[in-house]
């Protein structure tokens, strides 16, 4: 007698993939010298917490500047330049993409007073920032 051949996926969607419910449970590793990944480690403070977002010492809610230079700030959820934000609240709409560009008349990128910055055209930036070879 032989039995029959059933395939291991009958049944399930493929590719099938278990709902595994951590919640409440203790992972195999809790205790362990290695739990948390180098990089974790790097980032628990002294109270055993991650120091990521509110837990870090620079943190100071949603505006920073980036290694590029400018001011950055989180705006539902998404991240835009700061000199930009200002430019759209003073014309009371927004830029147009690849059309409309912000300068910085004292080409410091992070120096975002409304006197400081201009709105301009591609054409009208690129003779204020001319390409050379």
């Amino acid at each position: 007698m032989t039995w029959p051949k059933i395939p291991w996926n009958k049944g399930k969607k493929f590719p099938y993939k278990p709902k595994i419910k951590l919640k409440g449970k203790i992972p195999w590793n809790k205790g362990k010298r290695n739990y948390y990944s180098k990089s974790a480690r790097k980032r628990i403070g002294k109270g055993g917490k991650l120091r990521m977002g509110k837990n870090n010492g620079n943190y100071n809610g949603k505006r920073w500047k980036a290694p590029n230079g400018y001011v950055y700030i989180i705006v539902k959820g998404s991240r835009r330049p700061e000199h930009r934000i200002i430019i759209e609240n003073i014309l009371g709409r927004k830029l147009k993409k690849y059309k409309e560009i912000v300068h910085h008349k004292n080409h410091i990128k992070h120096d975002n007073r409304i006197k400081n910055l201009q709105m301009l055209t591609i054409g009208e930036h690129n003779k204020v920032h001319p390409r050379t070879k």
